[in-house]
């Protein structure tokens, strides 16, 4: 399987190094980043800000585009095929500006109240949608509840991903995206094609980090798009890899991370707690969550 990571998700965003603590407080990488669209109205997000969180090390972003809704507290959206290649056209045009073209992921916002409100319209909307995304080069995925996600997959709507709102939980814990509450395993099953939002709120009570309300979410790492112009992706491909010998803060981190996770296999943590020396127990904590996520089990 591919890695997954945890992430956050908020309307308005938090000050880049608020936003870093976030992640550390859940130890997570990405950010949901919500680039426009016909339905976004909060206008909290900025290429300018997608930078600085790059600069603040955050190195991947859900890049998600609000599109047409319908229904509940939504005026009436226009749920049409013509509508939907419409706006990816113009959700290809708001992530250039934010400085990614090619292959990349990017990501439709389907709220539940819209499928509910005129299903068949939404399916064809979504279908539309992520077509033109994908002839465009780029990688398109839906973010919506897996009832839609269901009508979608018989819909046979091209989405290389899925981003699954199903909540669970109110607080961060370590989950497997590909075992997301509400979806059949054979929607989206490859390595790379799903996301959960599993944390929200739950019996009214939402959840906060370090005085934020968000949403909680763990994602593949192939659902992810990396800073805009892969400026970080360069300084990342220069940098040695950890191996066995060496300590410091990068270590503590690593180490910190395979203490958290657990393995498939087990059920328990690859390691029993961080430390600040990459030692043979860390190594060969390594080699099995590399081999466990079908990776080089090379132990760096």
């Amino acid at each position: 399987m591919s890695p997954s990571f945890q992430g956050l998700d908020r309307g308005v965003a938090p000050p880049a190094a608020t936003a870093k603590k976030m992640l550390e407080t859940i130890d997570g990488r990405w950010w949901c980043v919500y680039i426009g669209g016909p339905y976004y109205s909060l206008h909290g997000w900025s290429p300018e800000i997608v930078r600085e969180y790059a600069r603040h090390g955050i190195d991947r972003f859900m890049l998600t585009y609000v599109g047409q809704q319908a229904g509940g507290q939504f005026k009436e959206g226009e749920l049409t095929a013509q509508r939907g290649r419409r706006d990816a056209q113009e959700a290809l045009a708001l992530a250039k500006n934010y400085g990614y073209s090619g292959d990349f992921p990017l990501c439709l916002d389907v709220e539940l109240a819209t499928f509910d409100h005129a299903q068949s319209k939404t399916v064809d909307y979504a279908r539309a949608w992520c077509a033109t995304v994908r002839e465009a080069g780029a990688r398109p995925g839906v973010y919506a509840n897996p009832a839609p996600l269901q009508a979608m997959a018989k819909g046979k709507v091209p989405a290389d991903f899925v981003w699954i709102a199903s909540w669970v939980s109110n607080t961060a814990s370590h989950h497997n995206p590909h075992d997301a509450k509400g979806i059949p395993a054979n929607l989206w099953p490859r390595p790379g094609q799903r996301a959960w939002q599993y944390g929200g709120i739950v019996k009214g009570k939402p959840c906060n980090i370090l005085g934020f309300n968000v949403d909680i979410n763990v994602a593949d790492l192939g659902c992810h798009a990396p800073p805009p112009n892969g400026k970080k992706e360069q300084a990342h491909k220069s940098a040695r890899a950890l191996r066995r010998g060496d300590r410091g803060p990068l270590v503590v981190r690593a180490t910190h991370r395979l203490s958290m996770l657990r393995s498939r296999k087990t059920g328990q943590p690859y390691l029993d707690g961080p430390r600040s020396r990459f030692d043979a127990e860390t190594e060969t904590a390594l080699k099995a969550f590399q081999s466990e996520h079908g990776l080089l089990a090379s132990g760096r």
